[in-house]
């Protein structure tokens, strides 16, 4: 049905916009994640060389105080944390273990910084100078290599969370021109299935009205309307055939207005004729004669018994051949009609009863 189509239809777009949103959602942290490990690794690479930076003042002063190896190891206990959190963060795996690049870089900046905290871990008050100057170069050429691995490793960053954007706008391009293409679809299909067929409905039901009694609903169009369309159609025929069925009633009714109408002339002609004589036969004439002329009956008869026959007395439109032969009956010739029945009607000649009566209908012409 069109309701079960219009409920899949609005399923599958609602499906779909749940897919795009959770993927669109699933990109945008990726993204968050990728700027959180961009921000807390640029973070290291500032502290790195604000912890050289503080190695180089104090090889300037050729000297370590308690307190500035106290200021010192402060700051590598943080940097150490920072990397810690970097290296063994849930969110930060998963980018590591994806990208070849950013794990082996991953994995070369921590054994860097394992060194570099070694070194720094053993400055001691008592340290000579080239003991301060040999870890100060250590610490510099590792911050050096760190702080290159480190660069491409925010880099690949830069480079994963462009590709993702990237994703995410084709993602985005796809799913408006994928809902374009449904609207189009669904536009087109909506104007084919309902609109059309509805605008056609309305010319048909216009010349219907007009008096086109042969003019029909287009089934052929399927779906919802066709269905319409078949079931109209199914009431302009049920209303044909009432219209048929009264045309047919009205007509019975006027032939039968008519005939009576006829029959009443009739009576009224035999009442003024039968008014102008007295004598019994011209009544019998006059009685046949408007019942054929009023077009009642092809031929008619009086018969009357008298002396144990039945004489005709009056006919018309029988012919020379039934005055001629028929003028008395024996009174079983109509045997079979009771004395109660005022009316029989034989569906053929052969059905009279009479012999004699079947030959001078025969001979008059009827069958």
């Amino acid at each position: 049905s069109i309701n079960k189509k219009i409920f899949i239809v609005a399923a599958f777009i609602i499906a779909v916009a749940a897919l795009d949103y959770r993927l669109f959602l699933s990109e945008s942290e990726k993204i968050e994640i990728y700027d959180d490990m961009h921000s807390e690794l640029s973070s290291v690479s500032v502290s790195v060389a604000k912890l050289e930076y503080t190695l180089d003042m104090f090889l300037a002063a050729n000297r370590l105080e308690n307190t500035t190896l106290t200021l010192i190891r402060r700051d590598v206990e943080q940097l150490d944390r920072a990397m810690n959190d970097i290296m063994f963060n849930p969110d930060f795996l998963p980018i590591m273990k994806g990208n070849p690049q950013i794990s082996e870089n991953m994995e070369a900046i921590s054994n860097e910084w394992q060194t570099i905290k070694t070194e720094v871990v053993r400055l001691k008050e008592t340290a000579t100078p080239e003991e301060l100057i040999l870890t100060h170069n250590t610490v510099d050429v590792k911050a050096i290599i760190m702080n290159e691995m480190n660069d491409r490793v925010l880099g690949a960053i830069s480079q994963r969370r462009s590709d993702i954007l990237d994703a995410i706008n084709t993602l985005a391009l796809a799913t408006s021109a994928g809902f374009a293409l449904i609207s189009i679809a669904a536009a087109v299909l909506f104007y084919r299935r309902v609109y059309y067929p509805a605008i056609e409905a309305s010319r048909a039901a216009v010349e219907i009205s007009s008096g086109n009694g042969l003019k029909r609903f287009n089934e052929t169009g399927g779906g919802f309307m066709g269905t319409l369309a078949f079931k109209l159609n199914l009431m302009l025929a049920a209303a044909r055939e009432r219209i048929i069925v009264m045309d047919k009633k009205t007509g019975e009714m006027a032939e039968e207005l008519k005939r009576r109408t006829v029959r009443l002339e009739t009576i009224n002609a035999m009442n003024a004729s039968i008014a102008k004589s007295l004598s019994l036969a011209d009544v019998f004439s006059i009685a046949v004669k408007e019942a054929v002329q009023s077009g009642g009956a092809d031929g008619a008869a009086v018969f009357l018994a008298e002396d144990g026959l039945l004489k005709l007395k009056a006919s018309s439109g029988l012919g020379g051949l039934f005055l001629n032969e028929g003028p008395a009956l024996p009174l079983d010739a109509f045997e079979g009609m009771r004395e109660d029945m005022s009316t029989r009607i034989f569906s053929n000649i052969e059905e009279f009863p009479y012999e004699i009566m079947r030959s001078l209908f025969k001979g008059a012409g009827f069958s």
